[in-house]
């Protein structure tokens, strides 16, 4: 199972890691390794950085009971937070002390040592995370244990995704502009290849259009400012086809760098609804 450590002072920089490709709209696991009631997922002895973090990836099934059993070498509290792909994007880009994107936690700890049993209601990836709030760096040692279910060998990581989102329509005179468009956020590394999916709720007329734009941190600044005068580097651009009912595309990063992903209701005569998914698999 992956660590990865990182501090905001000092970022080691990781590929975000997945397997597999499914399709945008569902995400159906397919495949499962199955393990013995009992099996050690991932034991290990983490050196944290000062304010930094350690993560272990746990790919699992609905329904999945685990263990964690943890001590930190110094007696002092250490935070562990459970989360899921899209909160580990967040955390990632983030932090955790941004009051805009404040951190949504499946199950929080804090403690010198502990022992507690958590049951993941959904398939899909998450993250353990272990966050040193000290300026000096520590260790902790832990063991991860299934007590029941299966883990997933196949799975996407997921950035971001919605449904049913609301986006208005779009006034050139309009000050907040984001109110007519969705955007997330993350960082990728050259050579990846991130997946986008999305599907526009038409009305009888099919006249409902999102343009999806890929911008890098110069030009998403840029761009917020003032949309429709925007002449700067767009590195993908893609508006849903009329007579489809969605959209599935991807982009392969052509440079390593934090990039915005923006859907943008650019000339709908109404406010519309759609569906989204950015994901790596």
């Amino acid at each position: 199972m992956k660590k990865i450590i990182f501090s905001f002072g000092l970022i080691i920089l990781i590929a975000l890691a997945a397997m597999c490709s499914t399709p945008g709209s569902s995400q159906k696991q397919t495949e499962t390794q199955t393990q013995t009631s009992g099996n050690v997922i991932s034991n290990e002895i983490a050196e944290i950085p000062s304010l930094g973090y350690w993560w272990v990836k746990v790919p699992v099934t609905k329904g999945t009971k685990i263990n964690i059993a943890y001590e930190t070498y110094d007696s002092k509290a250490i935070d562990l937070y459970i989360i899921d792909n899209q909160q580990h994007n967040s955390l990632y880009v983030f932090g955790n002390n941004d009051s805009r994107h404040p951190i949504e936690y499946k199950k929080f700890y804090s403690g010198a040592k502990t022992n507690f049993q958590y049951t993941f209601n959904q398939d899909g990836l998450y993250f353990l995370i272990f966050n040193n709030t000290l300026t000096v760096p520590r260790q902790v040692e832990y063991t991860v244990t299934l007590l029941s279910g299966s883990l997933l060998e196949e799975y996407d990581y997921v950035i971001c995704e919605g449904q049913n989102v609301t986006i208005r329509k779009p006034e050139v005179t309009a000050q907040n502009y984001f109110e007519y468009y969705q955007y997330c956020l993350t960082y990728l590394e050259e050579g990846q290849v991130v997946n986008i999916y999305f599907s526009v709720r038409q009305n009888e007329y099919r006249n409902l259009f999102v343009k999806l734009y890929i911008l890098d941190d110069k030009g998403y600044n840029s761009w917020a400012k003032s949309p429709y005068d925007y002449e700067g580097k767009v590195y993908f651009d893609k508006v849903n086809e009329r007579d489809r009912s969605y959209e599935q595309v991807s982009w392969t990063v052509t440079k390593t760098g934090y990039y915005y992903f923006v859907f943008w209701n650019q000339g709908s005569p109404y406010d519309l609804k759609f569906d989204y998914r950015v994901y790596i698999d």
